[in-house]
């Protein structure tokens, strides 16, 4: 079904769902829409997390810099436990 989770940690620090989208591209862009929506960008620094999804996280880093170019993302491959939750072809960003 090609269907994408956009979620956050919960104050119980669980995982909450924010969001289902169809297909990659509209969910990154749905990432980046919740990350503006929670938090002012400019001048930050955004650390994307990639499970085996390099070109993933490369998107994300373009869609953050179209909304705030002073914003810094940095991409890292997801290790131990960030690769449990990430999935294979998941992306985790903190900021």
């Amino acid at each position: 079904m090609n269907i994408r989770a956009v979620g956050r940690a919960t104050e119980a620090g669980e995982l909450g769902m924010l969001t289902k989208e169809r297909g990659e591209a509209r969910a990154f862009q749905a990432l980046v829409k919740q990350m503006v929506n929670l938090k002012s960008m400019e001048n930050l620094d955004v650390y994307i997390h990639h499970c085996m999804n390099e070109q993933g996280a490369d998107m994300v880093a373009e869609l953050v810099k179209v909304h705030y170019p002073t914003c810094r993302p940095h991409i890292f491959p997801c290790r131990g436990l960030t690769s449990y939750y990430a999935e294979n072809g998941g992306i985790l960003a903190g900021f």
